[in-house]
């Protein structure tokens, strides 16, 4: 794979039961699936991702938000989570975002791309380039001391934004 020269944006859209790996069908218990995994402690990016899980499974696009992940080195590297999911979807779709500095760039599409093509039972979106999530979600989030609550309420519509690092809120914005 030819090196990566800009930092990059990564956008799928998965099933969210796709973070999860059942060991034991007969066991209702699981574990991060260890792609994913591997993508958090490449990013350094930390949070829970089984309160995720079980938060969809249980309430479903009621509870829907937009989750940033920062890593814990920079806010130029982070997960986003786009935990909504429509009330007729049965295959229970949110988006999921990447964004790493070059130097991880070949790194990080490799394991996302294994992810995708590993975990995701149906090819719905994948997405990668310079400025997938800005292009998407029209919000730069490598500034968030930045970011201003009026341009966002179009944005994000009726859900809410918070923003992580180390499972600490910095800061959530309820529209």
């Amino acid at each position: 794979m030819e090196q990566i020269m800009w930092d990059i944006e990564i956008k799928m859209t998965i099933p969210f039961d796709t973070l999860a790996v059942y060991p034991d069908e007969d066991v209702d218990e699981y574990n991060i699936e260890p792609t994913f995994l591997k993508i958090m402690e490449l990013l350094n990016v930390e949070f829970d991702v089984y309160r995720i899980v079980e938060t969809l499974y249980n309430y479903r696009s009621r509870k829907s938000a937009i989750e940033v992940h920062y890593s814990l080195d920079s806010f130029e590297e982070f997960i986003i989570l786009d935990t909504y999911i429509d009330p007729t979807d049965q295959l229970d779709f949110i988006n999921i975002m990447f964004r790493s500095k070059a130097s991880k760039g070949g790194t990080l599409r490799k394991l996302t791309h294994k992810f995708y093509s590993d975990t995701c039972k149906y090819n719905v979106h994948y997405e990668e380039g310079g400025n997938v999530i800005k292009n998407n979600i029209k919000i730069d989030f490598t500034k968030p001391d930045k970011l201003c609550l009026n341009e966002m309420k179009k944005i994000i519509e009726d859900k809410k934004l918070i923003l992580f690092q180390k499972n600490k809120i910095l800061r959530e914005y309820n529209n």
